[in-house]
């Protein structure tokens, strides 16, 4: 499987910039108030660990959607922790979003 390095994806109804590097670390997902919405995917392990790319862009697709569905939470207890609440219709709805989107990186 190859992975289409997309510029900029459709994610439940809001556009969100791709940013792929090797200087960022792990992945990364902000949302702005103005409406400029980035994903951000580390490619430093593209080479011995491709799996690993996709692994993170999973991850933060994952959390945008959860995010845009509003099923995550600042967690008060440990900075920058964040807590994930939902039901089987949510978690049925956030894996049929998550397919739809993910499939689009999909060469």
């Amino acid at each position: 499987m190859e992975i289409k390095k997309l510029k900029e994806v459709e994610v439940l109804g809001h556009m969100v910039k791709m940013v792929w590097s090797k200087k960022v670390q792990g992945g990364y997902v902000s949302i702005g108030e103005d409406g400029k919405n980035e994903i951000g995917i580390s490619t430093s392990t593209e080479e011995h660990d491709p799996f690993d790319v996709v692994e993170i862009l999973m991850h933060e697709l994952s959390e945008m959607i959860h995010i845009l569905m509003r099923l995550r939470y600042d967690d008060p207890s440990v900075h920058g922790n964040y807590k994930f609440f939902m039901d089987h219709k949510e978690f049925e709805m956030h894996n049929k979003m998550l397919a739809l989107t993910f499939s689009k990186f999909i060469k």
